[in-house]
């Protein structure tokens, strides 16, 4: 279970509130639907190769977005 404070913590990271997440479940259920969920993700990757022990390539990566599943 998520605590308040961390909840809230999210909830600002991605600029949305428990209003919004609301309508958004409501308008889903509310087109016929038996279940909906949202989901976030942010994650960051680096990754480093090496070719004869020397840095060859570096890379990189931010995946930051949010979605809803309706069944």
């Amino acid at each position: 279970m998520i605590d308040h404070l961390n909840k809230q913590n999210i909830l600002d990271h991605f600029s949305i509130t428990e209003i919004d997440l609301l309508k958004v479940i409501n308008e889903a259920l509310g087109k016929g639907a038996d279940y909906a969920d949202i989901f976030f993700e942010h994650t960051f990757s680096n990754s480093i190769s090496l070719r004869d022990g020397e840095v060859n390539r570096a890379a990189s990566n931010i995946d930051f977005g949010v979605g809803i599943r309706v069944v």
